[in-house]
């Protein structure tokens, strides 16, 4: 998986839009503190996303498939399993935290 862009802070923001979950980003995002781990914020991210995520599924679809280098179909053609393990792989990413903070700065 690629390092984390500026540009991925928008996709990220269409899917938050689209999928209908400002206000729980926000509230997420608002407890960031020092001790919170990327894991932890990629979990909750995740599990608050969960409810209203086939309503994004064309833009999630390509922002993996972006993360990943490959094509949209690609993804699309995924096992559960294989899915599961590039979203962990994302929630593990290195520069996570960081990223979800800019994100959250750019939706105040």
């Amino acid at each position: 998986m690629r390092d984390l862009k500026f540009t991925d802070v928008f996709a990220v923001i269409r899917i938050i839009k689209k999928a209908e979950i400002s206000s729980q980003a926000r509230a997420i995002f608002a407890g960031i503190d020092k001790n919170t781990t990327e894991k932890e914020i990629g979990a909750k991210f995740l599990f608050s996303c969960l409810e209203n995520l086939g309503q994004a599924q064309s833009e999630i679809t390509e922002f993996l498939a972006n993360l990943k280098g490959v094509e949209k179909s690609e993804i699309e053609n995924l096992s559960l399993e294989e899915t599961t393990g590039m979203i962990m792989e994302f929630m593990n990413h290195k520069g996570l935290k960081s990223f979800l903070s800019s994100v959250s700065h750019l939706m105040k």
